[in-house]
């Protein structure tokens, strides 16, 4: 059983109350993915500046698992924070996520990555085109029945051998 989140306040399990007693599949159905999305257009930079502290520590490990000039495609990329880090560790960064305030926050703030607005219940890239991909906090936003086409989709896009962070 899955505990409750908070996913619309903060990405993370928290103690907020905004959901409380709900379990995540009944959040997220329902065009609750939609309606997540319309609140962080409006919400756009104060998002970005509340989550900047809580960069998960994996960063650090998933990275020294990379080549030099890696590409790497962060999924709900948000403001750009871990894809910044990335760019700094040398690494080729796609950034894509489905609101188009974070694509303009992360654009104005990366400005060596690359980000695209997409959903990633319907990523577009062709086939092994990244060498690994980052999604933090992202698979939470989506109804539990869209979770195995999206790592399809990751599967797909990834190179042979390539690295997959999910959390």
């Amino acid at each position: 059983d899955l505990p409750p989140h908070c996913c619309l306040c903060t990405g993370y399990p928290t103690d907020c109350g905004c959901h409380a007693g709900t379990r995540l599949g009944e959040v997220m159905g329902n065009g609750v993915y939609e309606k997540n999305r319309d609140t962080y257009n409006a919400l756009g930079s104060s998002y970005t500046k509340a989550v900047e502290t809580l960069a998960p520590p994996e960063r650090k490990t998933f990275a020294k698992y990379l080549a030099p000039d890696s590409r790497v495609l962060d999924v709900g990329c948000a403001g750009g924070r871990d894809a910044d880090f990335f760019v700094h560790q040398g690494f080729h960064v796609t950034g894509i996520d489905s609101s188009r305030v974070f694509i303009k926050i992360a654009k104005a703030r990366v400005p060596k990555a690359t980000f695209r607005l997409m959903d990633a219940r319907n990523i577009l890239f062709r086939a092994q085109t990244f060498d690994a991909i980052w999604a933090n906090a992202v698979l939470l936003h989506l109804q539990r029945k869209a979770v195995p086409k999206v790592l399809r989709h990751f599967f797909r896009i990834l190179r042979v051998g390539g690295l997959l962070h999910v959390r």
